[in-house]
């Protein structure tokens, strides 16, 4: 009787564990590459994915309920790269890096920000949403848990926003070449 209860509770124990992964993992597809992905504050996921096509796509929502997918439709992969813009600042101990996209009179801003230095180490992953050109007074939606990121070759697929601060450097830090890696 003890055994088959620590049994029941095992077998409970590993299916909520698996429910918690499952709500943590990303939403993008499982045959695409997720870019970027985070989990928010009201349990929400934020992913940028990158078809194996060759197209990109954001969704926000949760798994098995996306509440935004940009972009919709039947648009071509290739069409889709022109539709973001990256930026990306480096530095010794600093590495910041944003996505943009527009959506309907809103601009999305994806943010892995890293500062290493000593006096102000910071890490600030999040997106932040625009709804007028100026790009003022934004709604911060803050990554809080299981952030993946891996924004850096997206400098070799999608364009670079050469109006934007903080200019479109190819320097990783470790490929000093700024060589293609494909």
């Amino acid at each position: 009787m003890r055994i088959s209860a620590i049994i029941i509770g095992l077998i409970l124990s590993a299916n909520l564990h698996a429910e918690t992964r499952f709500e943590s993992s990303s939403i993008c597809t499982a045959k695409d590459k997720v870019y970027f992905s985070c989990t928010t504050k009201n349990r929400k996921i934020l992913s940028l994915c990158g078809k194996k096509e060759g197209g990109i796509y954001y969704r926000f929502g949760k798994p098995g309920k996306v509440e935004l997918e940009y972009p919709s439709g039947n648009i071509k992969n290739e069409d889709s790269l022109s539709l973001f813009f990256y930026n990306h600042y480096t530095r010794w101990m600093v590495d910041y890096f944003t996505v943009t996209f527009q959506n309907h009179g809103y601009t999305y801003l994806i943010q892995d920000l890293k500062n290493n230095e000593e006096e102000t180490k910071q890490i600030t992953q999040n997106i932040v949403i625009y709804n007028n050109p100026d790009q003022t007074d934004g709604k911060t939606i803050s990554c809080i848990s299981d952030v993946i990121s891996d924004l850096r070759p997206l400098i070799y697929i999608i364009p670079c926003d050469k109006e934007a601060a903080l200019g479109c450097s190819k320097n990783d830090g470790y490929l000093d070449s700024g060589v293609d890696p494909k």
